[in-house]
């Protein structure tokens, strides 16, 4: 607490009289001026006349001052050691004050008491001499606590009017800190220094500072500053512009405050006396918290640093140092390690802090420049205009930046808050490739307008002056981009290093959790790899488009590792960098306990030439179309719903070759949801896989993914529902074929309690009243009308307009590898498997719907279904359900690839191992595995296989073929053929019967199927007159007979007569269904 005595009248030595209760302060002082006037220059002369009134003044008045000032005084828990008297010198000139001699105050003392000097001008403030005050060795700082300097206050375009010595007049006096000189090497090299006193400075018009001198008051006898102090507060206030040209505003651990009117200019000058430049800035150094002549060179232990706070009327307008100047050092710095047990320096480069001059290293004594804080502390800004400056918190302290315009520049953050936050662009007007270093921090940067960027780094991976990996990020660091009605553009390269080739992807490794969102576009220039956390996220979230394209035919990756942390963090020998880039490299997952789901959004645009390896379930949505992405990621928690959705289309390229980085390829459990609002295309690629644990072995070995495919549906798509959905469509579609066999019969009122009808009522719904009194025929068309309203839209939702729903995929394939993962396909319109035209074995091989390991496929056709020379089929014992009643005339085709018999071999398990150094021996161990299906060459159509998973030595037993439901209006086997253990088909009309096997038995083949042949050519237990009078036999007792028995008699007849084991006709096809296989026997 200051108490200030205004001017005694004549003869009085002071009018201050101190009444009341001081509590709480750490000091009390009362601070009587003296004030001088008429003094334009400030020379020795007057120097030295000051010190003797002030000497008279004390040494008469001092003590007695004390006492009288005391006695009506009451300190509370305040100690009277506390209390100090303390002179104050006050010049002020109407006119112009010029300081041309070197004041030094650290010898003026008065009763062992500083005191505060005040130079007040009216017009312009010149200190073009040294004025300061350092008590304190450089080794033995801080010093004592408490004020033991001299305070210093400057101000130009003062308002002597004013009691208050700081108030200035709006545009009027400029104050300047250096001499001008016509030998550029000797501008400035003068400073204001007072080591644990306030340093206050204002002007009504523009302040200038120039270079300050290297001089051994603070941290270090070779760091430059202009106005500075050690633990005492600056603080200013300019009415006009405030240009630092290559000089400094410094403390070590106190603050600084400013405010600027106008612009904030920190420029490149000249070093005092050489021909070095460098930026004006203003900083906080920090210190060591032992001090000792050999503790402070060792800058990476600084701390305690003073915060930064500027407010800025108009722009902040600096430079900034990039790789190719040669200032390129006055920036972070590289150090060796002192082991104070041994005594000893390392050999390498260690440790990271700010640049600190004169320390041990190889190269490199510049100062970090710029407006930073070297050693904790943290920077506030706001500008009414632009900002650009190269700025960082080296230390503890956050980094916040508010700026009316543009923001530019290079940003680092080490432990704290970065808010960088423009209502224009950032990274736009003045340099390419800005990036944004951090450590363990978090940063959200946001603009207006565009955001253009190079990339987010650790420093200690990206100087390459630090011979062993040292990743430095925290689990948690993040930076988090929005552009709010702009684009935002990574690049993925900086302008401050240069890595060669083989190190560059150093300053592509990002932070564990990175969230972009453009109001416009996401544009991607690289490949970049998040490091791993338990909480590690990504987030793209675009207005319009996210377009990975770059370069020649290039496409941007996201690599979101999930690596074991430890292994990536910290120090370690021999890292190889590449294995974050490598989405095979897993550990046991963590994300295990990780809610959040990674988001790429498009809002209304399109997703496009992005490479995606994602560790955890995702949400991956276009407004527009996805185009040629590669997503290899997976679901960690059986509850894991991963989404890919197109608004409108789906699109891979038809172009040749690229199926080896196009295509969704899943693992884990769950469900994989793959949806467009209109149209899927998967050209030339790997098509749709989930793989269970086949790329990660940590997964679990027992269930993969779920896969759900829809094509021409917009709507939210619900996954526990579609077993249901399909349990119910396989009844509805059994009513319906047995309804079809009714034909133009009246539907018996006793027959609803068939099992399929009792299924649907179980679901909800009840088809007496719909049936009754109807025919076959009609009844089946009643309830397959009432199926397509109540049923399928409540899942699929209405049809928008324009809307295909078209799913191709006559070179790729949909496929799950493991456990008993299901296929559900809904597709709107026509579902294209396969080419038409001849393909070789190896092309049918990768093409087609199959599950490898026990799934079902289910199809939900609105369109036809056309396998051409494609597949469908499930290798190890899954049902296939199609159900094309959606569409009044549908047709199932089951094409006109080979219908040769199949041998299915189990999946193979491909490992990869590494050697590593372990305990100081060479390790081999387990790098990755994959889990490889080949699906047979041969072979196409629709069918039902098994294997045997072990081989036969195994314990395992292979699984019984699956069964085939089929429902549409028109059903042709093909030259293909449909082939399973149980068949069912429900149409109006079947075509290819000699094509149709089954190993146990089939409904829904009548009389009036077509093919190439009649039924006789299907032979078995029953012969062919057998089957004539049989058939003979069914049309005339259902003239005899009631109702009821005319149409149970049909069924059974049906049962006897389709007990078939051989296919015939084809004398070139092997034998399906011979004598060594099972016995016939009724639908199950």
């Amino acid at each position: 607490m200051i108490f200030r005595d205004p001017p005694p009248p004549t003869g009085y030595p002071a009018r201050m009289s101190l009444a009341g209760t001081v509590r709480g302060a750490s000091s009390v002082i009362a601070q009587i001026d003296q004030i001088y006037e008429g003094y334009s220059t400030i020379t020795s002369t007057v120097i030295n006349q000051i010190r003797t009134d002030i000497t008279n003044f004390m040494n008469t008045y001092g003590d007695s001052l004390k006492t009288t000032l005391l006695s009506h005084l009451i300190l509370d828990g305040v100690s009277q050691d506390a209390f100090h008297l303390q002179p104050g010198v006050v010049i002020q000139q109407t006119g112009d004050i010029t300081l041309s001699s070197d004041w030094d105050m650290t010898s003026w003392r008065f009763l062992g008491e500083p005191g505060t000097l005040t130079l007040r001008a009216g017009g312009n403030l010149n200190i073009y001499a040294n004025l300061i005050d350092h008590p304190t060795a450089l080794a033995n700082l801080p010093g004592t606590s408490g004020r033991d300097s001299w305070g210093i206050n400057l101000v130009a375009g003062a308002d002597l009017s004013s009691s208050d010595l700081m108030v200035v007049k709006q545009g009027t006096g400029n104050l300047t800190i250096g001499p001008d000189n016509t030998n550029a090497k000797l501008v400035g090299g003068k400073m204001v220094y007072s080591e644990s006193a306030p340093v206050r400075f204002a002007s009504g018009g523009d302040t200038l500072i120039r270079s300050g001198p290297a001089t051994g008051y603070m941290i270090n006898s070779s760091i430059r500053y202009t106005l500075g102090s050690y633990d005492g507060d600056i603080t200013g206030y300019v009415g006009g512009n405030l240009t630092i040209k290559g000089g400094a505003i410094q403390t070590a651990i106190s603050d600084i405050n400013i405010t600027v009117a106008g612009n904030l200019v920190m420029d490149y000058g000249n070093d005092y006396n050489t021909t070095n430049t460098s930026i004006g800035s203003i900083r906080t150094t920090g210190q060591h918290q032992t001090p000792s002549s050999a503790n402070m060179l060792f800058y990476w232990e600084y701390e305690d640093g003073g915060d930064i706070v500027l407010e800025i009327g108009k722009s902040l307008i600096g430079r900034v140092n990039q790789n190719s100047d040669t200032k390129k050092n006055a920036w972070d710095n590289p150090y060796k390690y002192y082991d104070r047990d041994t005594g000893i320096w390392s050999t390498n480069f260690d440790v990271w802090a700010a640049s600190y001059p004169g320390a041990p290293r190889t190269s490199g004594y510049e100062t970090t420049e710029g407006l930073v804080t070297m050693a904790g502390g943290d920077i506030r800004v706001h500008a009414g205009g632009d900002f650009f400056i190269q700025t960082g918190t080296f230390g503890e302290g956050d980094l916040k930046i508010y700026a009316g315009g543009n923001i530019d520049g290079r940003f680092l953050v080490k432990e704290g808050a970065g808010e960088i936050h423009s209502l224009a662009n950032f990274g736009v007007k003045q340099m390419a490739n800005q990036s944004i270093e951090l450590f363990d921090a978090q940063v959200n940067l946001s603009a207006q307008g565009d955001i253009r960027i190079g990339t987010f780094l650790n420093p200690m991976i990206a100087n390459l002056s630090f011979t062993d990996w040292n990743l430095q990020y925290g689990t948690e660091s993040s930076v988090k981009l929005r552009a709010v009605t702009g684009d935002v553009s990574l690049s993925g390269d900086s302008a401050f290093y240069s890595l060669t080739t083989s190190y560059q992807n150093r300053e592509r490794i990002l932070p564990p959790i990175v969230e972009i969102r453009a109001g416009r576009d996401i544009l991607l220039s690289n490949e970049f790899a998040l490091v791993p956390s338990p909480t590690g996220n990504l987030v793209l979230e675009a207005g319009r488009d996210i377009n990975g394209a770059y370069g020649d035919e290039k496409r941007s990756s996201f690599v979101v590792s999930d690596m074991l942390p430890d292994d990536v963090y910290g120090l370690h020998k021999g890292f190889a960098v590449s294995s974050l880039f490598n989405p095979n490299e897993h550990a046991l997952s963590v994300h295990t306990e990780d809610p959040v789901p990674i988001q790429i959004t498009a809002i209304e645009g399109d997703i496009k030439n992005l490479q995606l390896a994602l560790p955890k379930f995702a949400c991956i949505e276009a407004g527009q179309d996805i185009i040629d992405i590669y997503y290899l990621g997976q679901n960690v928690n059986p509850e894991d719903i991963t989404l890919i959705r197109a608004g409108r289309n789906l699109l891979f390229s038809e172009a040749f070759g690229t199926d080896y980085d196009t295509g969704i390829v899943h693992g884990g459990p769950g469900t994989l949801i793959v949806q467009a609002g209109n149209n899927i295309d998967l050209g030339t690629t790997s098509g749709i896989q989930t793989v269970g644990n086949g790329y990660n072995s940590a997964l679990d070995k027992t269930k993969g993914s779920d896969l759900i495919v829809a094509a021409g549906i917009g709507i939210d798509l619900d996954p526990y529902t579609m077993k249901e959905l399909f349990d119910v469509l396989r009844d509805v579609g059994r009513a319906y074929t047995w309804l079809r066999g009714i034909g133009s019969a009246v539907i018996p009122d006793s027959m609803m309690d068939e099992s399929f009808f009792v299924n649907l009522k179980n679901a909800g719904r009840d088809y007496y009243t719909l049936l009754r009194g109807k025919t076959g025929t009609a009844g089946a068309n009643a309830i397959a009308d009432d199926a397509r309203k109540n049923i399928i839209l409540p899942v699929i939702g209405e049809e928008e307009e324009g809307t295909e729903g078209v799913l191709d995929m006559v070179r790729s394939q949909i496929s799950t590898k493991a456990g008993t993962d299901n296929i559900y396909l809904l597709v709107r319109g026509d579902l294209n498997l396969g080419k038409s035209s001849f393909v070789s074995d190896a092309d049918r091989k990768n093409t087609g719907v199959f599950t490898a390991a026990g799934g079902a496929i289910n199809i939900l056709g609105g369109g036809d279904v056309n396998v051409n020379e494609a597949r469908v089929m499930t290798f190890r014992g899954g049902d296939i359900t199609v159900y094309a009643l959606w569409n009044n005339d549908s047709v199932v085709n089951a094409g006109r690839g080979s219908k040769t018999a199949i041998n299915v071999e189990p999946p193979m398990t491909v490992k990869e191992y590494e050697y590593v150094q372990e305990g100081g021996k060479t390790v081999k161990r387990l790098k990755s595995q994959t889990i490889v299906f080949e699906p047979p060459s041969v072979g196409s159509g629709i069918r039902t296989l098994t294997y045997d998973p072990d081989g036969e030595a195994g314990p395992l037993k292979a699984p019984s073929e699956g069964d085939i439901y089929i429902f549409a209006s028109t059903i042709d086997a093909g030259e293909a053929g449909i082939r399973g253990r149980n068949v069912t088909l429900g149409a109006q009309t079947v075509v290819n019967v000699q094509n149709i096997s089954f190993s146990v038995g089939a409904v829904g083949i009548t009389t009036q199927s077509q093919g190439g042949v009649s039924l006789g050519a299907l032979t078995g237990s029953t012969s062919l007159n057998a089957a004539a009078s049989v058939s003979q036999d069914m049309t005339a007792m259902a003239a005899g007979r009631t109702p009821e028995r005319a149409m149970q008699q049909p069924i059974e007849d049906i049962m006897k007569w389709v007990d078939v084991k051989v296919i015939g006709y084809d004398l070139n096809a092997p034998t399906i269904g011979g004598p060594d296989e099972q016995e016939g026997g009724q639908e199950s």
